[in-house]
C-alpha cells in the first residue's frame, strides 16, 4: 500500500504542487464577497495532498493533533457560533471550518512535496497579494491622488447619498470585481503583510541571489508605497517594531534573542493577564466603585478608547453567560468596536473560544520560537515567515476594523471569515515543529527512507519500467545502502 501511495505521489506530484500554488494565489488575491468559494478551494486541494501523510513519523502526527486542539475549537465555535446559527449560513459555516483545518494541514504537507518549493510558495502568495495591493492604490492614486489624507486634513469631510463620510480614513478597494471604498485600517493588513519582503533583504545577497533579492524587493516595496501614499500612519507604526525585530535577528547571536523574545512574551503576557483581570473585575462591578473613584485608573480602564469598548463587550458576555456567541437578534454587543481579534471573538464564538484563542497564540508563539531555534530553512524565509505572523497579528490585536465599508457602517466582517486569515493558518502549518517533545522532530522535512523510495521511483521512471519492476527499501540493509546514495548524491 505505501509503495502505491509512493508511485501515485510521484505520478501526481507536480499537478499538486500547481494546485497548492494556485489555491494560495488565489486565496491571497482576496476577491471580495465570495470566500466561501476559497474555502472548499482549500479543502478540495487537501484531498490531492492527503497521500502525503504517509510520509509523516507517527510522533510527528500525534505532536500536530495536540497541536491543533484550540485551533479545532476556535474553528468549530467561530463557524457554529449562536451569531452565524442561522440556516443561511449553514453551506458558509461548513465551508470556513473546512477551510480552517485545510490551510492549516495544506501548510503542513507542503513540507512533504519535492516539488512545492519554497521559492515558488512565497512568490505565488506574494504574487497574489501585490496584485490586489496595486489595483487598489493605483485606484486611489486616480481618484484621490497621493497623500490625500495629508492634502485633505483640514477639509476631510464629503457626502454621499446625503451622509457625512472622512475621506482620510478611506482608501479605494477592488471587491470582487469592482472598486469599493474600505477602511484604512481593512486594507493596511494586505500592505503590512508584504512589507516583511523587505525585511527579509537583511539576509539575502543581491549578488548571489539576485534574482529572489529583486523579487523580494519588488513584494516589499508595493507594500510600503500602499501604506506610505495615503499615508496610513497607524500602519507604518507597525513596521517600526518589525524593523526592530529584523535588526535584532540579523545582528544578535540566536540564544541571546531567544532568551530575550521568550522573557519579553512572559512580560507582556503577565502584565495582559493583570489588566485583564482588572477590566473582568471591572465589568462585573466588584472594584468599579474603586476605579471610578480613581482618576489615573478610570481614565485607564474606563474612558480609555481601547478598554471602554471591551469593557462594554465583556460586561455583556459575562451578564450573559456567553459561552457560544451573541444572538444573532441582539445586535447592541456586536456593534461594539473593540478593534482587537482576540475580543471580537467574544461575539462569534463566546467565551470558551476565547480561551482556546489564547491557547492558540500561546502554542503559535512557542512554534515561532522554536522554528527559528530548529529549522534547516534560510534565514531570510525565517525572518519572512515570522515578520508575517508579528505584524499580523499585532495590527489584528489594535487596529482590527470589523466595520470597514466606508459606505456601510453597520455591515460586520468577521475577522475569522476572512481571506488572509486563513493565508497566516497554512504559514501555521507550514512552520510547524512538534513543541513537546524534547528530541528535535524538525517541520516537515523529507526523511532519508521517502527520499531513498523516491529516488528509486524516479530512476526506474527514467528506465521506462513498470510498476512490477519497483524494487523499493524494504529492510535495514536496503535502506542503508540507499541512505548512504543519497548522501553522495547530496
Amino acid at each position: 500500500m505505501r509503495d502505491t501511495l509512493n508511485h501515485f505521489i510521484y505520478k501526481t506530484n507536480k499537478v499538486t504542487a500547481f494546485f497548492v500554488f494556485e489555491c494560495l494565489a488565489l486565496t491571497a488575491l482576496a476577491l471580495g464577497g465570495i470566500n466561501v468559494i476559497f474555502y472548499y478551494l482549500g479543502f478540495i486541494v487537501l484531498l490531492t495532498m492527503i497521500p502525503f501523510f504517509i510520509y509523516c513519523k507517527k510522533e510527528e502526527i500525534k505532536q500536530l493533533v495536540y497541536f491543533s486542539i484550540p485551533l479545532v475549537i476556535v474553528a468549530a465555535l467561530v463557524s457554529f457560533g449562536q451569531l452565524y446559527s442561522s440556516t443561511s449560513f449553514l453551506f458558509s459555516n461548513i465551508g470556513l471550518f473546512l477551510a480552517v483545518l485545510s490551510f492549516f494541514l495544506l501548510g503542513f504537507l507542503s513540507r512533504r512535496s519535492k516539488e512545492i518549493k519554497i521559492d515558488y510558495l512565497l512568490i505565488s502568495i506574494g504574487a497574489g497579494l501585490a496584485i490586489l495591493v496595486i489595483i487598489s492604490t493605483v485606484a486611489t492614486w486616480i481618484n484621490y491622488g497621493m497623500f490625500y489624507s495629508l492634502i485633505y486634513k483640514d477639509t476631510p469631510i464629503y457626502f454621499y447619498n446625503g451622509f457625512p463620510y472622512y475621506i482620510t480614513d478611506e482608501m479605494q478597494w477592488l471587491m470582487g470585481l469592482s472598486i469599493t471604498e474600505m477602511s484604512l485600517n481593512y486594507t493596511g493588513t494586505f500592505g503590512l503583510l508584504l512589507v516583511p519582503c523587505l525585511m527579509a533583504l537583511l539576509f539575502v545577497s543581491p549578488k548571489k541571489e539576485r534574482n529572489k533579492f529583486i523579487v523580494l524587493a519588488i513584494l516589499g516595496t508595493v507594500g510600503l508605497l500602499s501604506l506610505v501614499t495615503a499615508p496610513n500612519v497607524e500602519a507604518l507604526i507597525y513596521i517600526l517594531s518589525l524593523l526592530l525585530f529584523a535588526i535584532l535577528y540579523r545582528f544578535v547571536k540566536w540564544p541571546l534573542l531567544k532568551k530575550i523574545l521568550f522573557w519579553t512574551f512572559i512580560v507582556l503576557c503577565s502584565l495582559g493577564a493583570i489588566a485583564f483581570l482588572i477590566v473582568i473585575l471591572n465589568a462585573k462591578g466588584v472594584i468599579s466603585n474603586f476605579i471610578v473613584s480613581n482618576a489615573f485608573l478610570n481614565r485607564i480602564f474606563n474612558t480609555n478608547r481601547v478598554i471602554a469598548p471591551i469593557n462594554e463587550l465583556l460586561s455583556y458576555a459575562l451578564k450573559t453567560d456567553n459561552l457560544f456567541g451573541i444572538q444573532s437578534t441582539n445586535l447592541n454587543p456586536l456593534l461594539v468596536e473593540t478593534h482587537s481579534f482576540e475580543f471580537e471573538i467574544l461575539k462569534e464564538g463566546g467565551l470558551f473560544a476565547f480561551v482556546a484563542l489564547l491557547i492558540l497564540l500561546v502554542f503559535a508563539f512557542l512554534l515561532v520560537l522554536k522554528y527559528l531555534d530548529k529549522s534547516k530553512d534560510s534565514r531570510d524565509v525565517k525572518m519572512l515567515f515570522a515578520g508575517v505572523l508579528l505584524v499580523f497579528f499585532l495590527f489584528s490585536s489594535f487596529s482590527f476594523d470589523s466595520f470597514p465599508y466606508a459606505h456601510e457602517t453597520t455591515t460586520y466582517v468577521s475577522f475569522y471569515r476572512e481571506l488572509p486569515t486563513l493565508l497566516v493558518v497554512f504559514i501555521l502549518g507550514y512552520i510547524f515543529v512538534p513543541i513537546f517533545v524534547k528530541q528535535d522532530l524538525l517541520p516537515g522535512y523529507l526523511d532519508d527512507e521517502f527520499m531513498a523510495r523516491y529516488i528509486i521511483v524516479e530512476k526506474h521512471e527514467s528506465k521506462e519500467t513498470t510498476s512490477d519492476e519497483y524494487d523499493f527499501v524494504e529492510n535495514d540493509d536496503d535502506k542503508n545502502e540507499h541512505d548512504t546514495e543519497v548522501n553522495n548524491n547530496e
